[in-house]
């Protein structure tokens, strides 16, 4: 079952979910270990707030149409800032994520290096990076991810453990996937070719195939299912 609602404006206004998650239980056979959220744009930052909130509901989170980053409070956007103790809090948990963007929104291949706007990305990977519990990447690597030689480290522009293309719907599909410290693909990355800022229809199916792998256990831990 997928249950959708129009999200709200603010992380507050969005705890409204917690109203209509046991209004739903109350009347339906609910898998519990196996609740997932999705957003788009800066609903995909407000869908990871939730989940940052909730991470004992939330088994794991699809963002789409965000960059692959996450960003600080001096250059982050205005639904969403996120401060050190926000990423600390994420990182006491294992929350499997898969970050859906456009090739044409994507700034990470194509950012001028030795810019602000360079060092900003770069900080937002290492961010990244830390709220999911995965190994931290150099500067050097994350700078030097857009002249790589793999065409999927290339078109994502940040630097992953293992890369794969594929093709739907007419066009290439770059994944990067990270491995946390306890040695699981929990974090991918992907980046649609010569894609702006929307939604497709294969974005649920990209989204679906990673997220379905997923439940959460009484104890709090991920198992992976699939």
């Amino acid at each position: 079952m997928m249950l959708l609602f129009f999200a709200m404006e603010t992380p507050d206004d969005n705890e409204l979910l917690l109203e209509i998650l046991r209004n739903v239980k109350a009347q339906y056979p609910v898998d519990e270990g196996r609740i997932y959220i999705t957003g788009q744009s800066h609903n995909g930052y407000l869908a990871l707030e939730f989940a940052r909130r909730h991470p004992d509901i939330i088994a794991a989170t699809a963002q789409l149409n965000d960059r692959h980053g996450i960003g600080a409070p001096n250059y982050s956007v205005d639904s969403l800032k996120m401060t050190d103790e926000m990423l600390a809090e994420m990182a006491k948990w294992d929350m499997p994520l898969i970050n859906i963007c456009g090739e044409i929104e994507n700034v990470f291949p194509h950012i001028t290096p030795g810019t602000p706007e360079e060092d900003n990305a770069v900080d937002s990977f290492h961010r990244r990076l830390k709220a999911f519990r995965c190994p931290d990447k150099s500067d050097e690597a994350i700078r030097g991810a857009k002249y790589s030689p793999d065409i999927a480290t290339r078109k994502n522009g940040i630097p992953g453990d293992r890369t794969e293309v594929r093709y739907a719907m007419g066009h290439e599909i770059y994944v990067s996937d990270v491995k946390n410290v306890d040695g699981k693909w929990h974090l991918r990355f992907a980046t649609m070719e010569n894609l702006p800022h929307m939604i497709t229809p294969d974005m649920a199916e990209l989204s679906w195939s990673f997220l379905r792998r997923f439940r959460r256990r009484e104890d709090g831990s991920i198992e992976e299912i699939l």
